[in-house]
């Protein structure tokens, strides 16, 4: 009994002289941030469990798009308005009103591209719509008539960021528009009682109208954002005045995709041989893609 004894107090005095004799050392090797799974949790021993913290780079970078690396992203949507105004010119001359509910009966859909790219604070913005209209009208002597027409839009500006804060997780910027609209109209208008009964009138016209205008982005987080945008021009040059807004809701559901939801605006004072005095207004629905 006293033989074994000596024997295992022989047997800790080594092992405690070997750990003292273990330097340790003050550059340690990389943790590893997997876990190795014990062998009787599971059938394959080498089996690891990723501890890693998910990291979201990929999200940030396309959050941050007012990056100084290049970047574009293209909207698909539709516009649903409601018109109202004056159309035509002299006995032609007719009171126009497409009202919401009259959407669907009279096809007033309209099919609009968003392209914008930039780098930094610059961005240029191209956008282009086109509508095919129809409407049963009354003239000003109180003649009833019809109305068809096309109606088209591209939209060129410059944009660049002058301000920038931090909002909450997001943040809030300013961008400062120039741009240049082509409108083309074409419509035609049959009168169909009184007088002037089977009189048609077709006329075609090209308007453009440069402007100004301003947009406020506020990137709320990584999912959402907002934009406001404005615009006024004319001067005269193609309309007496022209003006547009745009509020739009964008909610990202991948790096690339996100999907949009807005209101627009669109008003005209136009009249050169030709009135267009219209105010377009209805809900957007849309698509985007960016990268």
């Amino acid at each position: 009994m006293l033989q074994r004894l000596l024997c295992g107090i022989s047997l800790c005095a080594v092992i405690a002289a070997g750990a003292k004799a273990a330097p340790v050392t003050a550059a340690a090797e990389p943790v590893d941030s997997t876990v190795q799974i014990p062998a009787f949790l599971s059938k394959d021993p080498d089996l690891k469990l990723n501890t890693t913290p998910l990291m979201l780079a990929d999200d940030a970078e396309s959050f941050d798009r007012r990056s100084e690396n290049f970047w574009y992203q293209s909207y698909f949507s539709i516009w649903m308005p409601s018109i109202k105004g004056t159309v035509g010119k002299n006995e032609t001359e007719s009171d126009i009103d497409v009202s919401f509910s009259d959407i669907m009966d009279k096809a007033t859909f309209s099919f609009g591209l968003n392209l914008e790219a930039g780098k930094g604070p610059w961005s240029v913005i191209v956008f282009g719509l086109y509508l095919h209209l129809k409407d049963d009208l009354t003239t000003r002597n109180g003649f009833d008539g019809d109305l068809k027409g096309d109606f088209a839009l591209l939209d060129v500006a410059g944009a660049y960021q002058v301000w920038e804060t931090g909002l909450g997780s997001g943040k809030l910027a300013l961008d400062a528009l120039l741009g240049l609209r082509w409108t083309y109209l074409k419509a035609e208008i049959d009168i169909n009682t009184g007088p002037f009964a089977g009189l048609n009138r077709s006329r075609d016209k090209n308007i453009f109208d440069p402007y100004v205008g301003a947009r406020a982005r506020w990137d709320i987080d990584r999912n959402w954002d907002i934009q406001l945008l404005g615009t006024a021009g004319g001067f005269g040059v193609g309309s007496d005045f022209a003006a547009s807004g745009l509020l739009q809701a964008e909610y990202k559901f991948s790096k690339k995709w996100s999907a949009i939801l807005g209101y627009r605006a669109i008003y005209y004072n136009y009249d050169d041989n030709f009135e267009w005095k219209v105010t377009m207004h209805g809900p957007v629905i849309g698509i985007s893609y960016a990268f």
